[in-house]
């Protein structure tokens, strides 16, 4: 049952982060079944998930729940039927967000794939350059101990050939110089 698991987040209490923490575990799993997604997408499970992932109650207290619930938007972002739903409710740009303060390696590389993913839509495309998304993802690549490069690599490469203009971006901000120091 995916439903009760949601609304126990939707419950967050940080004395509950143990159960809250397992919770989202679970539901990290499921999201891992494309067959199941369908039952993270309607309301109010998705903008529970949503609050969970913008506001965890243990945010700058280790992170544990927002990594599993990167995690879990990251194995919805696999989806492409449901990457419209996830768009129109505003996770890309709290995905962006998280790009801001959060560089360590599990949590950086996830938050980049699941916006890899998300740039198949031209909506997002659009809103990665209009937000200069492509430079804050190239400039921590070469930080080897606090990144994931192989991970945000394999985001970036897929993300080339989601639009000319993501590559002209991509272009632009030295991602190409990037990509040919990895490769040497």
């Amino acid at each position: 049952k995916i439903k009760p698991l949601i609304h126990l987040l939707d419950s967050a209490q940080e004395h509950k982060i143990n159960l809250i923490q397992s919770a989202c575990i679970t539901l990290c799993n499921m999201a891992s079944k494309p067959q199941l997604h369908q039952h993270f997408i309607h309301e109010p499970e998705i903008s529970t998930i949503k609050n969970c992932l913008a506001n965890p109650i243990d945010k700058d207290k280790g992170n544990e729940l927002i990594r599993f619930m990167i995690k879990l938007v990251c194995n919805l972002t696999k989806n492409q039927e449901i990457l419209g739903d996830l768009s129109k409710k505003g996770f890309l740009e709290i995905l962006f967000e998280l790009l801001n303060h959060e560089k360590e390696k599990e949590i950086f590389g996830n938050v980049v794939t699941a916006i890899s993913y998300l740039s198949v839509q031209k909506d997002c495309q659009e809103k990665i350059i209009k937000n200069k998304i492509i430079p804050r993802i190239l400039e921590p690549l070469t930080q080897i101990h606090e990144v994931d490069q192989k991970m945000i690599i394999i985001a970036l490469t897929s993300m080339l050939f989601n639009g000319i203009d993501i590559q002209r971006e991509f272009i632009k901000h030295g991602g190409l110089g990037k990509l040919l120091f990895f490769m040497q």
